[in-house]
């Protein structure tokens, strides 16, 4: 899987989920603030929208955490509703969310780029990608409660009270985590790229070949069938279930097709009911909207834009660089 696109995707969730909701209620030709710059032609030139886009807009932030120094990568942040954990080299920023107040707290195993961090009641858990391993911590001192071993634990996320880690090296797939001990149970389909919904765990395949998405009970891990969707759709599904639920491949940053599409599924009939014209893939729904992460190269640098399409009939509605 694509860590930049993850956390990024992890990123817009976290802390712009507030902005996203204000800004897509109003009126797509006063959105944001203009753009100080002509955006990248990319976007445009990836995606093929059934109907005229609004020329993209910069968010303008409501607040700017300065991390200088802290980082070398990619950042993991998570948050409990209402303030926001950052993980960065050798701590975790505790941001304030009403006062944007920070407060470090010394994690030597933490680093940049090195896994993703959420935040439960008994904890905040983060992974060491690199050493292995993963850990709960005390959010307030940093003081590690419980440790666990996963070779190469590249996602970890809560479904009610179940916490689930997906694995890259080896043999990729999902565990279930023994919240108490740390121990990982069997190991649960091919990928780590992971959504759960209606009790199964939803994964795709590898982009471009990519043309089912298989379903495995998370009580036994047995397979639940199949979903068949167009080539090229079937690697990454998100949303929100039952009824808003999107299936895609990550773009490659420049090299998006013109006729790159998302899909939504009926996970009811196992069928695809809705197409959209875009080149990403699902991070969020916001107010029954959902949005969707492109990726593309702004010159030498990566660059990212948020994309929102009508549920019903795939119609791209507004873009935000």
């Amino acid at each position: 899987m694509n860590p930049v696109m993850r956390l990024a995707g992890a990123a817009i969730v976290a802390v712009l989920a507030v902005s996203v909701v204000v800004l897509a209620t109003r009126p797509a030709s006063d959105v944001g603030p203009p753009a100080t710059k002509s955006p990248a032609p990319s976007i445009a030139g990836s995606v093929t929208p059934t109907i005229e886009l609004p020329a993209a807009r910069a968010l303008a932030p409501t607040a700017v955490i300065d991390l200088a120094g802290m980082v070398r990568d990619t950042i993991p942040l998570t948050t409990d509703g209402t303030d926001v954990w950052v993980g960065v080299d050798g701590a975790v920023i505790h941001i304030d969310g009403q006062t944007n107040a920070t407060k470090r707290i010394d994690v030597p195993d933490m680093s940049t780029g090195n896994g993703e961090m959420v935040m439960a009641l008994d904890g905040l858990w983060i992974e060491d990608y690199a050493g292995g391993r993963f850990l709960r911590l005390d959010p307030v001192t940093g003081f590690v409660e419980v440790t666990g071993t996963a070779e190469s634990p590249r996602t970890i996320f809560f479904v009610d009270d179940q916490l689930w880690i997906g694995t890259s090296g080896g043999a990729p797939g999902a565990h279930l985590v023994d919240r108490a001990t740390g121990a990982l149970g069997p190991r649960i389909g091919t990928t780590n790229d992971i959504a759960i919904g209606l009790g199964d765990l939803w994964m795709g395949g590898q982009a471009p070949a990519a043309t089912s998405i298989a379903r495995y009970a998370t009580s036994t891990g047995a397979s639940n069938g199949t979903v068949d969707v167009p080539p090229g759709t079937g690697c990454v599904v998100g949303g929100s279930f039952p009824d808003n639920v999107w299936a895609a491949c990550r773009p490659d940053f420049g090299t998006c097709p013109a006729n790159s599409i998302a899909v939504r599924i009926d996970p009811v009939t196992n069928g695809v009911v809705t197409t959209a014209r875009i080149c990403g893939v699902p991070v969020a729904v916001i107010d029954g909207t959902p949005w969707f992460l492109a990726g593309q190269m702004d010159g030498t640098d990566i660059a990212n834009s948020l994309v929102s399409g009508d549920p019903a009939t795939g119609r791209l509605l507004a873009q935000f660089d």
